[in-house]
């Protein structure tokens, strides 16, 4: 019997006793694991239901310790060339949000407050699913790590096109990056962080 405590720690508790731990610990992902691995063995409605919401919890919290290495916008090379193949939609989401950069863009406390909401928030389901999924949910890494790739991306293409002719967009990008990784990646994601210049 021991040693099936040992590899089932929860096997004397109850389902009720089983959902407080499940409260105490919603952040805790050992708990979390062990939780799910009683409650795979168990098949009244109340286990059921429990091992469903502790299998969400248990998701959204791997996804929080979730690490992805920050883009880097240099651009070595290349003829200044985009390749459409790569953008097949006529508005990607940070511009249908309404983020602007450059000279005719917006103010960078205004494309601050755009980019926490999009963090931050639910997105509209724009140009297909799949593209919508890329995009993650509100708060997550993915959804940070499709952000700052996302502006990478734009920085690096219009490095190779002429860095002096998008210097204010270029500046930008840049600036919104660093913004984004003070605010939303240090202390959450963090490692070492990628350089911008050579």
């Amino acid at each position: 019997m021991s040693t099936l405590l040992a590899t089932r720690p929860y096997l004397r508790e109850s389902v009720a006793s089983l959902r407080c731990k499940f409260e105490q610990n919603g952040a805790n992902l050992s708990v979390l694991a062990q939780l799910l691995l009683e409650l795979n063995i168990r098949t009244k409605p109340a286990a059921l239901q429990l091992r469903a919401e502790v299998a969400q919890r248990l998701l959204e919290v791997a996804q929080e310790y979730y690490y992805f290495p920050w883009p880097s916008t240099e651009a070595p090379g290349g003829n200044g060339q985009l390749d459409e193949s790569h953008f097949p939609y006529k508005h990607g989401m940070l511009g249908w949000l309404g983020y602007r950069v450059g000279k005719a863009g917006l103010e960078a406390n205004r494309r601050h407050g755009l980019l926490d909401s999009a963090y931050a928030n639910d997105l509209p389901g724009i140009n297909s699913q799949q593209y919508f999924d890329e995009w993650g949910t509100a708060r997550s890494a993915v959804r940070l790590q499709k952000m700052a790739q996302s502006i990478a991306a734009f920085a690096r293409h219009k490095k190779r096109a002429g860095r002096h002719r998008y210097a204010a967009a270029i500046s930008d990008w840049e600036t919104d990056l660093a913004y984004l990784k003070a605010s939303h990646y240090i202390g959450r994601y963090d490692f070492p962080w990628p350089q911008t210049d050579s």
